[in-house]
């Protein structure tokens, strides 16, 4: 469902383990690394691009830092906002730069800079949001 929504510019939302899901199919299919993986479901894998936190964020709340342009900074009108988190796991920081450079671009960090919200540019739309938030709707 996730290649699909990708490559047939259908928009989509992920939350939590959604989000994580997408950044994997991102990294797997458009970035061909086969080996990219989840480490809560396989931590012996080479290519772990979706790690564990050093800090949990299970129902944490937090401030994330809107990037614009982007479709989220559009909905929301607002340069920031509070949000709820359910994670352990998020991007690992070595492949922010490969994701962010490829037009999954991290749109929204948290205080210390960490990705809470990527947007796939360059679909029909223009963009096409992919958060970790759970305020957005359409």
């Amino acid at each position: 469902m996730i290649r699909y929504a990708r490559e047939h510019n259908v928009p989509l939302i992920g939350t939590c383990g959604g989000f994580q899901n997408i950044i994997l199919e991102y990294a797997k299919n458009k970035l061909m690394l086969e080996e990219a993986d989840h480490e809560e479901l396989n931590p012996d894998a080479s290519k772990l691009v979706i790690s564990k936190l050093t800090c949990s964020l299970v129902g944490q709340k937090g401030e994330v830092f809107i990037k614009s342009p982007s479709l989220v900074s559009d909905i929301y009108q607002e340069t920031t906002t509070i949000e709820q988190f359910r994670c352990s796991y998020g991007l690992n920081p070595e492949f922010e730069a490969p994701i962010n450079e490829t037009g999954l671009k991290i749109v929204g960090t948290d205080a210390e800079g960490r990705p809470r919200i990527v947007e796939l540019f360059g679909v029909a739309s223009g963009k096409c949001g992919f958060t970790t938030l759970r305020k957005l709707q359409y």
